[in-house]
């Protein structure tokens, strides 16, 4: 996977969410093709579909507790790094079958958007599998909401 070069144009800002480390806040993005293919009511993305994770440091208050928004969200402050999964025939091929995330591939990227090769992507391909019945996307429902919303 590259970064997505017009990022985040073409993309749909889906979630925003605390993560659990007390020290990050998430910005969850997925590209057009994926958005609209969700919107038509399908549950598995079609080849090109991107997710983007903008990962933040949290924006601190003066007693070094997180500040957030209305809705309870943290506020953003230092982009730490990018998170993406893409979906493309074939990518798949070539995998031990206990990894197999049927097309999709996973990237990190640093706040320069180059990828940090010492990422080991088994770690990702292992880690998506308890979610192949949502077609290994952790938050598909969270795409499905906001598709409804629109």
């Amino acid at each position: 996977m590259t970064f997505p070069r017009d990022f985040p144009k073409g993309f749909v800002l889906y979630r925003s969410v605390n993560k659990p480390d007390g020290a990050t806040v998430a910005r969850q993005y997925i590209n057009k093709a994926g958005f609209d293919a969700i919107k038509a009511g399908k549950d598995k993305l079609p080849d090109g579909t991107v997710i983007l994770v903008e990962n933040y440091a949290v924006k601190l208050d003066a007693d070094k507790k997180p500040t957030a928004d209305k809705d309870g969200i943290w506020m953003a402050d230092k982009l730490k790094a990018y998170e993406g999964m893409e979906a493309r025939a074939g990518w798949d091929k070539g995998y031990p079958e206990l990894l197999t995330n049927h097309d999709w591939n996973y990237a990190v990227f640093g706040p320069d958007k180059a990828p940090r090769a010492e990422v080991n992507q088994a770690i990702c391909l292992s880690c998506h599998i308890p979610a192949a019945s949502k077609d290994y996307v952790f938050t598909l429902d969270k795409i499905q909401d906001k598709a409804k919303q629109k």
